[in-house]
């Protein structure tokens, strides 16, 4: 009995903490200068979202009011963002006046936002600091990023179907049209180089001191690699490190969401016959979950999913790339400075 009442004011407080703190994100008897009216559109799912925490924070340091329209989101069941997740400002259902900023995280009337020196953010009320640009947009993340409880359920159900031990390393390998399997979609641009599965786990034993290496495990910084979680959009990628453990006679067992059909991400596919496109993202953010609980991640930055894993992740540091630095916004920011693994280094 005593230990319910204590976890009952445990998450009572904690209600009250993050529900506090989203309302400081947009204020309602805040005085502002303007009004942003943000559309969510027909980017890849956290590549919407990675854009749109640019903008909350450009608004927030400019002391504009962001708002959201999500009549042209591609993932959109029947609200938009909160489909998935919990509000945190106001959703807007009929097109703004033209009193408002439009944006809508494409081309020239991103370019505001895109070219702005976040070097200089400061907002004290959400401890928003000068040159601390990925700590900023992790917090701001943060408040963001809280799924609805149906969201919660559901992605609940999907990782309990995993059956996935506590403690694992987690690969997150892409396939399809963005990385040049071209047969999916000619005309599709490629985004990032295609790395063969098992390079993953290399990738890891590299980055990390190797301990201990025997014909049936792996130790990495004295933590014995056993399960590994594999996201990926094509099942090959996982039957792939499948066959790469059996061949090295390796005691690692795999787990994935992966279904036999997902043959890879294509772009004009998902954009023209999306007709379950609701429960391909709840996998998605379930993905998403489970990799930023994992002891260590593989990804590419490249990919905003990989970037934004990195970005939530509770250890940064045990977060690795098989291509680019990460950068956490599209600005010019990076002839400043170098990014490794998150951190901003002078």
């Amino acid at each position: 009995m005593k230990q319910k009442v204590i976890l009952f004011f445990l998450l009572l407080f904690s209600k009250q903490i993050f529900g506090s703190a989203q309302e400081k994100l947009f204020q309602p008897n805040q005085n502002y200068i303007a009004t942003m009216s943000y559309y969510l559109a027909r980017k890849g799912f956290f590549a919407e979202i990675n854009c749109m925490l640019n903008g909350i924070i450009f608004c927030l340091h400019n002391n504009i009011k962001l708002n959201l329209i999500s009549d042209f989101f591609i993932y959109r069941q029947n609200c938009g963002w909160e489909d998935y997740f919990e509000p945190f400002t106001e959703t807007l259902n009929p097109s703004p006046s033209l009193k408002h900023f439009i944006c809508d995280g494409l081309g020239a009337t991103f370019n505001v936002i895109y070219n702005y020196d976040f070097l200089n953010i400061n907002v004290p009320r959400l401890d928003l600091k000068p040159n601390d640009i990925f700590e900023n947009k992790r917090k701001i993340a943060q408040l963001v990023y809280r799924y609805s409880e149906r969201t919660k359920k559901l992605i609940d159900h999907i990782k309990a179907d995993v059956e996935l031990p506590n403690d694992y390393v987690a690969f997150h390998i892409r396939r399809g049209d963005k990385v040049g399997e071209a047969k999916l979609d000619p005309q599709a641009s490629i985004e990032a180089k295609k790395y063969p599965a098992k390079d993953y786990l290399e990738k890891l034993l590299n980055e990390k001191s190797l301990d201990t290496t025997t014909s049936a495990s792996l130790r990495v910084n004295g933590f014995e690699i056993r399960n590994i979680f594999v996201c990926s959009d094509s099942y090959e990628a996982v039957e792939e490190l499948k066959n790469f453990i059996e061949e090295e006679n390796l005691d690692i067992k795999i787990f994935t969401t992966c279904k036999p059909s997902n043959k890879g991400w294509s772009t004009k596919e998902k954009t023209e016959k999306f007709e379950n496109k609701f429960y391909e993202v709840i996998r998605l953010i379930a993905d998403t979950d489970i990799c930023l609980k994992s002891k260590y991640f593989v990804g590419t930055y490249s990919s905003n999913m990989s970037r934004f894993i990195t970005l939530m992740h509770d250890n940064t540091e045990n977060c690795f790339s098989m291509d680019t630095f990460i950068d956490p916004f599209p600005t010019k920011l990076h002839e400043k400075f170098n990014y490794k693994n998150g951190w901003s280094h002078a």
